[in-house]
């Protein structure tokens, strides 16, 4: 690209479903299976979007722990994407990419959450000598969660790859949710 450009990138819906939910006394632990499709509605001539249909399905779980300074928890999630063919490096794409999280968060008050996690992938395509898109990556999150009126959550964060020239050097992340 020699230029700049803007446009609608590709949309990702998602959902989940409990499978395990107990609260002990001063603990809560949880796993759900979660499930996403990204739709290809970004023009990826212009690189807003693959051309490609995924679905990622993950495997997630957290422990919760409760005490008089805050709460304490460790969370994770395992999973794969599995993608439709590309129109971006339609010959290199991989069909099945392996997906992780690995976070640790503090909530000293019910509504902040301070959050580092870190991110990891295996490569999306294969055969080039680009780093950024033949390698697995590996990516620090930090920031936190504001709990907002009405049920919704402010997530704000910042990321650095930590697999050096596999993602983004730096940036930013802004989440409004609402949980119903």
């Amino acid at each position: 690209m020699d230029h700049a450009g803007s446009g609608i990138g590709d949309i990702t819906l998602t959902g989940g479903f409990s499978l395990y939910d107990v609260s002990d006394t001063g603990q809560h632990k949880r796993v759900a299976i979660k499930g996403a499709i990204k739709l290809p509605t970004g023009d990826s001539s212009y690189l807003r979007g693959s051309g490609s249909t995924d679905i990622i399905l993950q495997l997630c779980g957290s422990i919760m722990n409760y005490r008089e300074w805050g709460s304490l928890g460790l969370y994770g999630s395992v999973g794969a994407l599995t993608m439709t063919g590309s129109d971006v490096l339609p010959g290199q794409h991989n069909p099945l990419v392996g997906i992780g999280t690995l976070g640790f968060g503090w909530g000293p008050a019910s509504w902040i959450s301070i959050k580092v996690q870190l991110n990891g992938n295996t490569p999306f395509y294969r055969g080039s000598s680009l780093d950024e898109i033949s390698k697995s990556s590996l990516m620090l999150i930090s920031g936190g969660t504001l709990r907002l009126p009405g049920d919704y959550l402010l997530d704000i964060g910042v990321a650095e790859d930590v697999a050096v020239a596999t993602a983004p050097d730096v940036s930013f992340h802004l989440g409004l949710s609402k949980r119903f």
